[in-house]
């Protein structure tokens, strides 16, 4: 059966629309299927190790100079400094890589959240889809049996007309 005009100016849209749309879903899901939060925390936490490094030199240079004048470069209160300011650094740096942690995993959370919402708007177009088609042939079959119907009514109608003009 041939299709209508109606039906192959909306196939003629669809087509590119549907193409379109299909390259978005395709891009989005391999986007947010690949997306890994751990790779961003381990380049932070390599440029937050060469941060600590850097801001541990500088600070045992200012440590240093200033217990040679104080006095207090071959005395263990030196090592006490230079202990406390390692400790101080490392906690810091520490504490910067659990809350970037803390934030990867909310990332990776909210991305699976949106993969899950993702799947599930796609089930609901496609059964969305299947259901109005569904609509659609219960609609032409509904027509049909009232087609033949009223065929039918009209024919015996006019039979009993017939048959009581007969009789």
């Amino acid at each position: 059966m041939a299709r209508s005009q109606t039906e192959n100016r909306y196939m003629a849209a669809f087509g590119p629309t549907k193409r379109r749309a299909d390259q978005a879903q395709d891009f989005y899901l391999e986007g947010a299927t690949s997306f890994d939060p751990t790779a961003a925390l381990e380049r932070y936490g390599e440029a937050s190790y060469r941060g600590f490094e850097r801001n541990l030199g500088r600070e045992m240079e200012t440590l240093r100079g200033s217990a040679v004048g104080a006095g207090r470069l071959d005395t263990g209160f030196q090592t006490e400094d230079e202990d406390r300011v390692v400790t101080d650094l490392a906690e810091r740096y520490q504490d910067s890589l659990a809350r970037k942690s803390l934030e990867a995993t909310a990332l990776e959370q909210r991305n699976l959240e949106g993969v899950g919402a993702y799947g599930a708007g796609r089930e609901n177009t496609y059964f969305d889809l299947l259901s109005g088609q569904m609509d659609r042939e219960t609609a032409e079959r509904n027509a049909k049996k009232k087609l033949i119907g009223n065929v039918l009514g009209g024919l015996f109608g006019a039979g009993g007309r017939i048959a009581g003009g007969l009789g």
